[in-house]
C-alpha cells in the first residue's frame, strides 16, 4: 500500500529484536514498495538502512548475538560497538 511509514527506535542490545522485525518486513516484500518511508535513531537507523539495502537480517542478527556473548563474558567489550558494526558489515 502506498504511503507506508515505519520507525525504528534507538535500541541498544534490543537491536536483535529490530532486526527480526526488519526480516519479517523484508519477507513480506517491503523492498518492492517504492512508497515506503523509514526513519530510525541509533540502532534503529542501522536497522532501517540495512533492511532497505537488502542485507541478510538473519546473518546480522546472529553476528549481534555473538557480539553480545563477548560483552557478557567481558563487560569492557561493551564499548566496542564500532568494531562489532564493522565486523557485521563484512558478513
Amino acid at each position: 500500500a502506498p504511503g507506508l511509514s515505519f520507525s525504528f527506535s534507538a535500541s541498544g542490545w534490543l537491536l536483535v529484536y529490530e532486526l527480526g522485525a526488519a526480516e519479517c518486513l523484508q519477507n513480506h516484500g517491503i523492498l518492492r514498495n517504492p512508497h515506503v518511508r523509514l526513519v530510525g535513531a541509533s540502532g534503529g537507523a542501522l536497522t532501517a538502512w540495512t533492511m532497505m539495502y537488502g542485507a541478510d537480517m538473519r546473518a546480522l542478527r546472529d553476528h549481534v548475538k555473538r557480539s553480545a556473548g563477548q560483552v557478557h563474558r567481558d563487560f569492557s567489550q561493551a564499548m566496542n560497538l564500532r568494531v562489532f558494526l564493522l565486523e557485521a558489515m563484512m558478513t
